[in-house]
């Protein structure tokens, strides 16, 4: 299978910027780890000079340290899980609903054991 050629930026910023941007595009004023902007509105991809350009993934780099702390999980794996999760969001991947995120969850979980990540959902895992 031939996939096209695709673009997205990922940003690493501190949680007040990204708590200022859930606030303004999701009316939510509290602190997350990663948000996720399609290049349009409808989720549909954009073509430039044939290139897919997907959007853009924010990340809270110290929210999601704190978390890692929190839930006893290997910071780079966390990490790598939340960029898998907003890539998703950027392809259209959503979890509103209970099989929504059932979906997408199983997606994550087989990505990241094909790059040797454990499964993201289990808390409290070893270190």
């Amino acid at each position: 299978m031939s996939l096209p050629r695709s673009s997205l930026s990922i940003v690493l910023a501190n949680n007040d910027f990204v708590r200022e941007l859930n606030k303004s595009y999701r009316s939510k004023n509290e602190y997350t780890n990663v948000l996720s902007f399609p290049a349009d509105e409808c989720i549909k991809m954009k073509k430039v000079n044939k290139e897919i350009i997907l959007g853009d993934v924010i990340l809270a780099l110290k929210k999601i340290r704190e978390e890692s702390k929190e839930q006893n999980k290997i910071f780079q794996n966390h990490f790598a899980h939340l960029i898998v999760h907003g890539i998703l969001h950027l392809l259209g991947y959503i979890h509103l609903h209970r099989k929504e995120a059932e979906e997408m969850e199983e997606l994550e979980r087989i990505i990241l054991k094909n790059m040797g990540i454990g499964n993201p959902y289990i808390l409290d895992m070893p270190r």
